[in-house]
């Protein structure tokens, strides 16, 4: 006979979409889907700038920089002028290869040749930084 109380006594379960761990396991697709319409909507009505049809002939007629350029002191200059003020730091004076590297290899050879803006070469290194982030955590993750 004590069942039938007992049964009166337990509150009714709430409907699913009262639930907030089911709008949150939703949350991530519903996002995804999100942006994949973001996605396709700018891939379609966005023309793609960068893409010619002569990219041979124009890749060609970029200006490439001869052996005997010093590359480290373009380097320098590229940096400086990106920085605002002339690089310097403990990481530098720790390990002067990387600063080397940098200025001869990042600045001075492939910001130097005119292919990208100062801007489009930000934006690709900070989409660069994303993608390695979100690699290295998911390596750290699982």
């Amino acid at each position: 006979m004590n069942q039938p109380n007992q049964q009166q006594n337990q509150p009714s379960p709430r409907p699913w979409y009262k639930e907030p761990w089911v709008w949150g396991i939703m949350a991530g697709p519903a996002i995804v889907v999100v942006a994949g319409f973001i996605t396709l909507g700018y891939a379609l009505h966005v023309k793609d700038s960068l893409v010619t049809d002569d990219y041979y002939k124009e890749g060609k007629n970029r200006t490439s920089l001869s052996p005997n350029t010093d590359k480290n002191k373009i380097g320098e200059q590229v940096q400086t002028e990106l920085a605002g003020a002339p690089v310097k730091g403990e990481l530098f004076e720790f390990a002067p290869a990387i600063d080397d590297y940098l200025k001869e290899h990042l600045f001075g050879d492939i910001f130097s040749r005119g292919v990208l803006t100062n801007q489009e070469r930000e934006i690709s290194w900070e989409i660069i930084t994303i993608i390695i982030l979100h690699q290295y955590f998911l390596y750290v993750i699982f």
